[in-house]
């Protein structure tokens, strides 16, 4: 891990000059990146990986993270998948209401040829979108501690 922290380190995330973003797989919304002092970028490209997402998981790690900074991180959340209908079963079940990007055509990362692991393809990046480091905060709870305290170090 700490290799791959290495080589991602310092690195921009390009991000797609247009995408859709939907809340639950329905309602099309308006989603554009503020600027803020950080963002928290989640790829997922796999139907297999739909029970690892643990969406509840990350509505609590938001929710935590926006009553810490006054909504100063955004989240950005990207699937490229083939069945979106499970995915937007997903994201009901699990009533998970932040908008997500269903990147039929895998344009993310294309720009920024991802890990297929899905522990490392979930990004803390700075005010210009350059990766301060990786890991999953949700799934990894050392991650989620470096995650929370290069935030906090902001505020």
């Amino acid at each position: 891990m700490a290799r791959l922290v290495r080589e991602w380190k310092g690195k921009a995330i390009a991000f797609p000059s247009y995408c859709i973003f939907t809340v639950q797989g329905k309602d099309t919304v308006d989603f554009a990146f503020p600027r803020s002092d950080y963002k928290v970028v989640t790829y997922v490209d796999s139907i297999g990986c739909y029970e690892e997402l643990y969406l509840r998981n990350w509505r609590a790690f938001i929710n935590e993270v926006d009553s810490l900074t006054d909504d100063n991180v955004h989240f950005v959340f990207y699937f490229n998948v083939k069945d979106k209908q499970r995915l937007q079963e997903v994201t009901l079940r699990d009533k998970f209401t932040y908008p997500v990007c269903f990147d039929e055509k895998d344009q993310f990362n294309d720009l920024n040829q991802f890990s297929k692991d899905l522990h490392i393809q979930t990004f803390l990046l700075d005010e210009y979108d350059k990766v301060i480091t990786i890991g999953n905060p949700v799934n990894d709870p050392e991650v989620e501690k470096s995650y929370m305290q290069i935030i906090a170090s902001a505020e």
